[in-house]
């Protein structure tokens, strides 16, 4: 597994350096066949490479609310152009993505200069973006990353109605692995071999990417014949708000 996330780093590190300016090597577990997939409202780990910032402390987070647009002088702006019909001039929306935190990794083994570092930014998408559906109207979703005013080459963007990942307990810390899942019973303690949900228990799971907000979950749980022990009861139950689909 070490060898496998390594010779991966290495890779995209050399795609990435190849290229002048900030570039878009990855975005999280969410890239599509040709470009980064994401949803409305969903917090995303953008990868980016060709930074000449050096960051110090290497990792650094937003203090205030509303999250800033512009954090150590990195900011990332989000573009949708719309058009209903072909030949149709598209209405062109641009949005500054809210940065909730900045993490530099040394991808070299000796050395401490810009073109080592790989900085995952972390972002969440702005609710008011559209999903590319697959009639009309024509959306292109674009994004660029900017240092201290100077701006990126313009990445592609793929936007979905949802895109859930279940937050594990490092994603401040993107190069590990094997990190649990953020599963809580109802007296805030972690879901974990040690402790286990029992059948019929009401527990909390903490997610990102739904673009439409849950009000109520309830996932009774049965104990099942199978090695793998718990399974959902059928009839899953939700409550939704703010959906437009």
């Amino acid at each position: 597994m070490q060898v496998r996330i390594t010779a991966w780093l290495i890779l995209g590190a050399a795609c990435a350096f190849g290229q002048s300016g900030p570039t878009l090597a990855g975005a999280g577990d969410g890239f599509g066949p040709a470009y980064p997939v994401v949803a409305p409202g969903q917090v995303v780990l953008l990868q980016v490479a060709g930074l000449k910032t050096v960051l110090s402390p290497s990792f650094q987070q937003a203090v205030s609310v509303p999250l800033p647009a512009t954090l150590a002088g990195i900011s990332v702006t989000v573009t949708q152009r719309i058009q209903r019909f072909t030949m149709e001039t598209p209405v062109v929306t641009s949005y500054k993505v809210p940065i909730l935190s900045l993490n530099q990794m040394n991808l070299c083994d000796t050395g401490t200069a810009s073109d080592c570092l790989m900085t995952y930014i972390a972002v969440q998408m702005p609710y008011e973006l559209q999903a590319n559906p697959t009639s009309p109207p024509i959306i292109q979703s674009q994004i660029v990353i900017s240092e201290n005013g100077t701006d990126s080459q313009v990445f592609l963007l793929a936007v979905q109605y949802d895109r859930i990942h279940v937050i594990t307990t490092c994603e401040n810390q993107p190069w590990q692995t094997g990190c649990p899942s953020t599963v809580a019973h109802a007296d805030g303690t972690l879901v974990s071999a040690r402790s286990p949900a029992a059948p019929g228990e009401t527990v909390v799971v903490y997610a990102w990417g739904p673009a439409c907000v849950l009000i109520l979950l309830q996932m009774p749980l049965r104990r099942d014949t199978s090695p793998r022990g718990h399974t959902p009861r059928p009839g899953l139950r939700r409550g939704l708000s703010g959906c437009t689909r």
